[in-house]
């Protein structure tokens, strides 16, 4: 359910509900923005694409935790994706909200990396980068 309602300062203040029944506003200062703006937002719920605004605030770390726990694999696969959370990727990345992490921050990662490991370590670490982001997305 969105509405627009006028507020006694003049602005125009638009709110929806998200899929798990959470409210988000916003103010603008004319109607039709507010109204662009639900329109684009329940077009996104509608067709799948959907973000919820506050899911890129949390850490990498916390993110990759809660994503390796969910993780079925072998005992192989699990040792590597730990690892390469555990031993790279948290400490170098963890402090981050999702959506703050730049390319440069992984570019300086992956240069530190290939002067201390081997090129399949490297790989290693990069699949699970890869399976994390792959995932928040």
């Amino acid at each position: 359910m969105a509405n627009i309602q006028k507020r006694p300062n003049g602005k125009w203040r638009a709110r929806y509900r998200d899929l798990d029944g959470r409210e988000h506003a916003r103010h603008f200062d004319r109607k039709v923005d507010a109204q662009r703006w639900l329109d684009e937002v329940t077009t996104s719920m509608v067709t799948g694409l959907y973000v919820d605004p506050r899911a890129g605030k949390i850490s990498f770390e916390k993110y990759a935790t809660q994503w390796e726990a969910e993780q079925i694999a072998g005992e192989a696969g699990t040792r590597i994706t730990d690892n390469a959370l555990r031993v790279h990727l948290i400490p170098a990345l963890g402090s981050y909200a999702m959506a703050s992490l730049r390319r440069t921050h992984i570019q300086a990662l992956f240069k530190k990396l290939s002067e201390q490991l081997g090129p399949g370590s490297v790989r290693n670490v990069y699949d699970v980068l890869v399976r994390v982001m792959t995932a928040a997305v």
